[in-house]
């Protein structure tokens, strides 16, 4: 997949991904990335709504 989500981190690794649909809504593709230095990681969540 191609993504610019969280490219302004020095350093990102890739954790997760799922589809979520809400009952009435459009498809989301949530990403989940972890960033940040050893013993400091954080944790950050993207989403894209656009088809590619």
């Amino acid at each position: 997949m191609l993504t610019k989500a969280g490219s302004a981190f020095p350093w990102r690794e890739h954790e997760g991904l799922v589809i979520y649909r809400p009952d009435a809504g459009e498809a989301r593709l949530f990403i989940g990335f972890t960033a940040g230095d050893e013993g400091d990681r954080r944790s950050s969540i993207f989403y894209k709504n656009a088809l590619i």
